[in-house]
């Protein structure tokens, strides 16, 4: 009988997942290079949405390189640790689906952090990364500067 109603609520979360759509996410964070400090900012999951991979668009300098973190946040702290991407120089595009479906009403905090590319010198400035869903995949994002 156990059996029958933990298979029954796991049905019953897939078929919520299912049935929610893409957040509509996007933002800029700007963080400042070479100072060793986090930028942050918090973002809660819609009711009825969820994410299903998040899309990280970063342009700095070549001599400097960032690390991106997603908390999920716990009690108003970040606790658990849904994904990361690091030792990202210059700039670029990737996505990741790792630590994902992230489901509704879930709060979440991304962090950014700018220091030197592969423990090189650091160059001052700032790194400007964007994080975004796949429906913004065409409009968040800018491009790259060209050389």
């Amino acid at each position: 009988m156990k059996i029958v109603v933990l298979l029954g609520l796991c049905l019953i979360t897939t078929a919520q997942l299912f049935a929610q759509t893409e957040a509509d996410m996007c933002v800029l964070i700007t963080d400042p290079c070479c100072d060793a400090s986090w930028s942050t900012w918090d973002y809660s999951v819609p009711a009825g949405r969820q994410i299903t991979g998040t899309y990280v668009h970063y342009e700095g300098s070549d001599l400097n390189e960032v690390t991106v973190e997603c908390w999920q946040m716990v009690n108003g702290l970040p606790s658990i640790r849904r994904w990361s991407v690091t030792d990202r120089c210059g700039c670029g595009t990737v996505s990741t689906t790792t630590g994902h479906p992230i489901g509704q009403n879930t709060d979440l905090r991304f962090t950014v952090k700018c220091m030197g590319c592969n423990s090189e010198n650091c160059a001052i400035g700032s790194t400007a990364v964007y994080l975004y869903t796949s429906i913004n995949a065409a409009t968040c994002p800018t491009q790259c500067p060209k050389d």
